[in-house]
């Protein structure tokens, strides 16, 4: 996620500038305000871990946040219970915080029986429905649910599981994207011990109704020594979709690598070297109407981070790289896009100041920079999501500590709203 550093220049941009579908003005619309309850329900003392929440736009002009919440609940002169939960709640378009959900739950009452939801990703489309996907830890294994919602609808507790459960098969870090038109595409990892040896990917495209599309995509290296991890997918509006990965080898980060497939999973491109000694990646539709992809990717130079970002074509052909630097340390970074390919970037500076800024589909800025918080000396741990009107929404962890009424100690979840100006 993206961390602020003021940007001197933002670009030395290798693009012409095309005509932008948003102007670049941002103008706040709200206040920071809570989006996590005051109270998760329980009346006893303990505390709350808060982990990093995940956001995205709905076709409605309001949003969904998920995130974890692991409670240790300490009733006096008992032993501690910990739970380790998972929730969404619905944030309507005008910041009002609405239905909140327990979607999924874990006990640790013992080794053998532990079950930990973590790492949610969330994917909206443009006609009101969308999907939460996250990993669920057990033990001798981990797995992959997911959840599809209509339109008009909300989460319910529980998922389906992509696959049955097998002991020492580890399967997560699943990273989801979905098109206008409702058709969505999952990558995860897989794995057959709880280190990253010769661990492989595994895509697959889903309906809205959250049934397959596509058989399984498997990807894997030829070199038994080299694994594939950290998948990351973008898709287009005609349901081209782009994947790209990590290879590591001896521990070590190789290279960054991406393959491009078409809307029945048929590859476009064969596996591409993007570059190499990065160690942070993401991708995101560009144009619709080009079919392009955009990809940034951060490498530790002796200056500090670099931020590169290059748009590829359907077939993978890489066209054009662009650099991001930062004056003052960059630490933290976010890249996101909407199912038009405006996109936004944020970014956090040495200084804790996140801020943000508005590019066009070929990752060329607009307007000026934006301020999200500040978060002195502490990281800011959050995203943030643009929905197809221009409407900008971050949620993030707060500083401060509060008190349930029940005496437990939490760090509350905050949200703001922007807009982007036609």
């Amino acid at each position: 996620m993206t961390r602020r550093t003021l940007l001197v220049p933002l670009f030395a941009a290798a693009f012409v500038l095309a005509p932008a579908e948003l102007s670049g003005q941002v103008t706040p619309l709200t206040e920071p305000f809570m989006v996590s309850p005051q109270s998760y329900g329980s009346t006893e003392p303990g505390s709350y871990t808060t982990k990093i929440p995940t956001t995205t736009a709905l076709a409605d002009g309001s949003f969904v946040v998920a995130w974890g919440e692991d409670l240790e609940v300490i009733p006096p002169g008992e032993p501690s219970v910990p739970y380790f939960d998972l929730y969404a709640r619905k944030i309507d378009a005008d910041g009002t915080p609405g239905q909140l959900v327990r979607v999924d739950r874990g006990l640790l009452e013992s080794v053998e029986t532990e079950r930990r939801p973590v790492f949610p990703q969330l994917a909206a489309d443009g006609q009101g429905g969308f999907v939460l996907a996250w990993s669920r830890w057990r033990f001798h294994g981990s797995d992959v649910l997911f959840q599809t919602v209509p339109p008009g609808e909300f989460l319910h507790r529980g998922g389906r599981l992509l696959h049955k459960p097998k002991k020492n098969r580890y399967e997560g870090v699943a990273s989801v994207a979905a098109n206008e038109a409702g058709t969505w595409v999952m990558a995860w990892n897989t794995k057959k011990e709880s280190t990253n040896v010769r661990a492989s990917l595994g895509v697959r495209v889903f309906a809205a109704s959250g049934d397959p599309v596509t058989a399984e995509i498997r990807i894997a290296s030829s070199d038994p020594e080299v694994s594939l991890v950290g998948p990351h997918v973008a898709i287009q509006q005609d349901g081209s979709f782009m994947v790209i990965w990590g290879a590591f080898a001896d521990g070590r980060m190789q290279t960054l690598q991406g393959r491009t497939f078409a809307a029945n999973g048929m590859p476009m491109s064969e596996v591409f070297q993007i570059g190499q000694g990065m160690n942070v990646w993401e991708v995101v539709n560009g144009d619709p109407a080009s079919g392009e992809f955009l990809v940034a990717w951060q490498t530790d130079t002796g200056r500090g981070p670099l931020i590169r970002l290059r748009r590829y074509s359907p077939k993978g052909r890489g066209l054009g790289l662009t650099e991001l630097a930062h004056e003052r340390g960059l630490r933290l970074w976010r890249l996101i896009s909407n199912h038009h390919g405006d996109l936004v970037f944020l970014w956090v500076d040495t200084s804790g100041g996140v801020l943000g800024r508005l590019l066009d589909p070929e990752g060329v800025p607009q307007g000026q920079l934006f301020v999200i918080t500040n978060v002195s000396d502490n990281p800011w741990i959050g995203d943030l999501t643009i929905s197809d009107t221009g409407k900008i929404f971050a949620v993030w962890i707060g500083p401060a500590e509060e008190t349930t009424p029940g005496g437990a100690t939490h760090k509350p979840l905050l949200g703001r709203l922007w807009e982007a100006q036609d």
